[in-house]
């Protein structure tokens, strides 16, 4: 499983990260903690093929340094309250990401975000801080059980039910799926 962390609380960020590596076998976490490297890494969060996105709504544009990027036209700096918002909408207009759940976690809570989409997806949660890491893992878990129905694509198992034939092998050895499947059925 992968998960994104977009959290500016390194503290916070690794508490949860711990977390969720008591819990799931083999997670790969990655942590980002501006905004800035949100928008700057869109297309590679896309192609790392993240499973849930855990998401901070204050967050800063970016870190501090001599070299700051100038944020967009139009960016209010002083308004790092809407910064996981226009994450949050940032993910939901992509179209590799927009079906991804995020668990939106804030101090803010969400009846008083403003800027908002306006339709939700059942994709995205909205859990308030202070939430132990600990029970955060355990909401990561319940939460993409309880979207798997609405999540599922049709696996491979699907597709070789469906298949008339699928036959392969390495070497000698040799295998027909269709026929080892009906027998299990």
């Amino acid at each position: 499983m992968r998960v994104l962390i977009v959290e500016d609380n390194s503290h916070h960020a690794e508490r949860v990260k711990t977390c969720l590596e008591k819990i799931f076998v083999d997670v790969l976490i990655s942590v980002l903690s501006t905004e800035h490297a949100v928008v700057s890494n869109i297309d590679k969060i896309a192609a790392g093929q993240v499973d849930i996105i855990i998401l901070d709504v204050v967050l800063p544009w970016c870190e501090p340094t001599p070299e700051m990027p100038e944020p967009p036209e139009g960016y209010d700096t002083k308004s790092p309250y809407r910064a996981g918002i226009r994450c949050l909408k940032l993910f939901l207009n992509h179209a590799v990401l927009r079906d991804i759940p995020v668990i939106v976690h804030s101090v803010v809570e969400p009846e008083t975000l403003k800027g908002l989409p306006d339709n939700i997806p059942p994709s995205v949660l909205f859990l308030s801080k202070p939430l132990e890491p600990e029970r955060m893992a355990q909401t990561v878990e319940s939460f993409l059980m309880s979207l798997k129905p609405q999540r599922r694509s049709p696996s491979r198992l699907d597709a070789i039910k469906e298949a008339t034939e699928i036959k392969f092998g390495c070497g000698d050895f040799k295998i027909d799926l269709k026929k080892a499947l009906k027998r299990k059925s």
